[in-house]
């Protein structure tokens, strides 16, 4: 079985302009990882950044032809994981052009669940989510 952890972060403020993402996946096999910080001109938010981590990673198994086996996403964004299990309806937030693009991955993959889990508990997702971070000028001048 193979496992995908997923964190999104947006900085300095939700919504901003300052986001990154970060994805854990594992199998007995291999480990790899993602992460990605970017700066945005349009404003973003946490949720579009939570699904642009999902989008990475499951576009990373699909390259690796990984799609077709047995895949467990944990993330600790109730919103992303309940969306795409289907027990939440897309909305209309910033993050829906993200969402019906992870939707439309998901249909290259049989056997896959989604899990809930505390931000406690994703930990490595979080950190490279949050890992190379561009700090706005002002930022670096308001740290004492």
């Amino acid at each position: 079985m193979i496992t995908l952890h997923f964190d999104g972060s947006c900085l300095p403020t939700n919504p901003g302009h300052l986001g990154g993402i970060g994805v854990v996946i594992k199998n007995g096999k291999f480990s790899h990882e993602i992460s990605e910080a970017f700066k945005s001109e349009i404003l973003i938010s946490n949720n579009v950044t939570e699904y642009g981590a999902l989008i990475a990673g499951l576009e990373y198994l699909l390259l690796n032809k990984l799609n077709n086996e047995k895949i467990k996403v944990f993330g600790d964004s109730n919103l992303v994981i309940r969306q795409c299990a289907g027990t939440y309806k897309i909305g209309k937030g910033m993050y829906r052009e993200n969402a019906l693009k992870c939707e439309a991955l998901l249909q290259s993959f049989p056997d896959i669940q989604f899990q809930w889990i505390p931000r406690e508990q994703n930990g490595e997702a979080d950190i490279l989510s949050n890992k190379n971070k561009i700090e706005p000028s002002y930022l670096k001048f308001n740290k004492r």
